[in-house]
């Protein structure tokens, strides 16, 4: 099972182009801003509340391959639309990305962890003035937001469970004249051992529940990374799932369609049913 590719350029030109088209949905506004951070992070997160809160709230990481994307990007006003719906509240956050680092001293992923890990931490703060628990709470990102979300978990010891969809989990797979730049780009290093440290996959991923949503169809990162991550957690006892979506490209929820409904359906029940899973004293 290699989790190693070279992504292609066009592949990724599609991909990117996929956000700019027209929207297929009719988003709703966020409810308010929070601002996070000190010094050392900048954080803004986009708060949908529900009508009807269940109680759940989901904190979501977007994705752009750490170079673009943000808390409004398409796929995050879909799924904040259409999981507010549900009665979920959820949480946006945007973080600093490789062109905002240019030039600065240290990885640019530190001040984006720095900054999804103060935004999370805003609204953790926020969650008892909208009268909203602080145990159930899913921390989840999309692409390079999983990446995030991974690395994230352990320094955010209050989230239940986290979610990754289509997640790099290995800075080591990227190869090739275009995808092999990222590596040294996100983590300001050309040392192998430095990709390493920044990889969910070396740690075989957070002690929290966790739960990978993945396309057997994508050209960006492939699926063998969520499998490879999923089995070496079983391997050591931590808890979670694998789903897998046959067929589905890489930024399913770019676009709506059949890819991007069973992914909300998924999401939604991991999101829906942690309550019972608490209760019952488990949370795989």
């Amino acid at each position: 099972m290699s989790a190693r590719s070279a992504p292609r350029p066009l592949e990724v030109l599609r991909t990117v182009a996929q956000l700019w088209t027209p929207d297929a949905f009719e988003s709703v506004a966020p409810t308010t801003t929070l601002r996070g951070g000190d010094v050392h992070a900048r954080a803004a997160v986009d708060l949908y509340l529900p009508e009807r809160p269940t109680g759940d709230t989901l904190v979501l990481v977007h994705g752009g391959g750490f170079i673009v994307g943000s808390r409004r990007m398409k796929p995050m006003r879909l799924l904040s639309t259409r999981l507010r719906a549900l009665g979920i509240t959820v949480a946006s956050v945007t973080y600093r990305k490789i062109p905002e680092r240019l030039g600065r001293r240290g990885a640019p992923i530190a001040a984006a962890l720095a900054d999804v890990v103060a935004g999370a931490s805003a609204v953790l703060d926020a969650l008892p003035g909208y009268g909203l628990p602080s145990s159930r709470v899913t921390l989840a990102g999309l692409s390079a937001g999983g990446t995030l979300a991974l690395l994230a978990a352990d320094r955010l010891p209050w989230v239940a469970q986290v979610v990754g969809v289509f997640g790099l989990y290995d800075f080591g797979h990227l190869t090739g004249p275009f995808a092999g730049l990222l590596p040294p780009l996100t983590t300001g290093s050309r040392d192998p051992a430095e990709w390493r440290r920044w990889s969910p996959m070396t740690y075989a991923g957070p002690y929290q529940p966790t739960h990978l949503l993945h396309g057997t169809a994508d050209a960006l990162v492939p699926v063998a990374q969520a499998q490879r991550l999923h089995a070496d957690r079983e391997a050591i006892g931590r808890a979670g799932t694998l789903t897998l979506f046959e067929g589905a490209p890489h930024a399913f929820f770019n676009t709506p369609g059949p890819f991007a409904e069973r992914g909300i359906d998924v999401l939604a029940e991991r999101i829906l049913t942690l309550s019972a899973r608490l209760d019952a004293g488990r949370v795989g």
